[in-house]
């Protein structure tokens, strides 16, 4: 039976350092989130959520957050690196007629679009679920929802 010398030891504990640090890092994604309301942006809101059903951001015009302003505003936002995982976005549209002048709502990451939707539909809220390490086009389902299979 061999000795494992504390050198030996030493370069084995690096390794796997490493590794982990390695692994943790693949483990999230660049998340950026584009919206653009050019009319009517006082109608419209945004709230996205982790998994565990925590709220992360909430995005409105913030000089006519929801209040029916005919007003155009557009921003990106870094949300930063998340965790991959599910993540679920609601869209409100104040008066349900969808956001006016083909307003959309973009998000990235890891540099690749995995949602890109003009809200059109005439109900107040759109639930979409987002899996943050997909990078395939989204399958609709009933209930105007998108799911992303990675």
């Amino acid at each position: 039976m061999k000795n494992i010398t504390p050198t030996i030891k030493m370069n084995w504990l690096t390794l796997i350092i490493i590794f982990i640090g390695f692994y943790s890092i693949s483990q999230t994604s660049q998340v950026d989130v584009e919206i653009n309301w050019p009319q009517w942006s006082g109608e419209n809101y945004v709230i996205i959520y982790d998994n565990a059903g925590n709220e992360i951001i909430r995005i409105c015009n913030p000089t006519n957050c929801y209040n029916g302003s005919s007003v155009a505003y557009s921003t990106t936002i870094d949300l930063g690196c998340l965790p991959n995982g599910t993540y679920r976005a609601r869209l409100w549209d104040r008066y349900n007629d969808g956001w006016n002048g083909s307003g959309y709502i973009r998000i990235t990451s890891g540099g690749s679009v995995v949602f890109d939707q003009t809200y059109l539909v005439e109900h107040q809220e759109a639930v979409i679920i987002l899996l943050l390490a997909a990078v395939e086009e989204p399958v609709v389902v009933p209930h105007k929802k998108l799911i992303f299979k990675g």
